[in-house]
């Protein structure tokens, strides 16, 4: 059996890392984790380049800019979120690639329950309303989608930078006190 390409893009982050981790570990699956240095999604050329390289069985897109970079700075959230979204979509769709968008619970506010995928979005921040984007241009542009919207992401391996497990046990060993929030 031949195995099927995964095309994961923002390769460095720490989604992606385990993602690829995984899938190393089952024989049935080839993945291509490509960091934004080899990958930038904003730019047809790479994602045509990636696409026609690699011809990918399924692209799994987990990069994006996360909350703080959106709200500092809109433009790049919409191009990297919304904009770089619908040029992976419309590839997928050229090249029959079935397309996985990471998403987020972010887009129901933050009101702290179990949320169900008909509930109307309560779009607070600049990233709810360019990850809405991505999932309408995600269906509009491709067929063969799948859209996962995922909470808080926690754990990781240890020396990833945004592991918020291990940076508490860091920040601990320092502090005599810990500050964190509490609706997480």
């Amino acid at each position: 059996m031949i195995p099927k390409k995964i095309l994961i893009t923002g390769g460095a982050g720490m989604l992606a890392t385990d993602l690829t981790e995984h899938f190393q570990s089952q024989r049935f699956y080839e993945p291509i984790a490509l960091p934004r240095t080899a990958l930038d999604i904003t730019a047809l050329d790479q994602v045509e380049a990636a696409f026609a390289a690699y011809a990918p069985d399924v692209v799994i897109n987990t990069a994006a800019l996360m909350v703080e970079e959106c709200e500092t700075s809109p433009e790049s959230a919409y191009k990297t979120n919304t904009w770089g979204v619908r040029q992976l979509a419309q590839s997928c769709q050229r090249y029959h690639a079935t397309f996985i968008q990471i998403s987020s619970c972010g887009l129901f506010g933050d009101t702290i329950r179990a949320y169900h995928e008909y509930d109307s979005p309560v779009l607070k921040t600049v990233y709810a309303k360019t990850k809405q984007a991505s999932e309408i241009f995600t269906a509009h542009f491709c067929e063969q989608y799948y859209v996962l919207r995922l909470g808080w992401l926690y754990g990781g391996q240890a020396q990833h930078r945004r592991n918020f497990v291990m940076a508490r046990y860091r920040e601990a060993l320092n502090k005599p006190v810990l500050h964190s929030a509490c609706d997480k």
